[in-house]
């Protein structure tokens, strides 16, 4: 490993937290984009 750590335990919430964020941020923002155009007629829209 490039870098040291002592505590294994706060290393591995820091890197879960880490990839976490990494993934969920972009996710979060997919599904904002999508509930604005819910009205839009596609799908999920409920126009069945």
């Amino acid at each position: 490993m490039p870098f040291k750590y002592r505590n294994k335990t706060a290393f591995a919430v820091k890197t879960v937290i880490f990839f976490t964020a990494g993934l969920g941020i972009p996710l979060v923002a997919v599904g904002y984009q999508l509930s604005k155009s819910k009205g839009g007629g596609g799908a999920g829209s409920g126009s069945e």
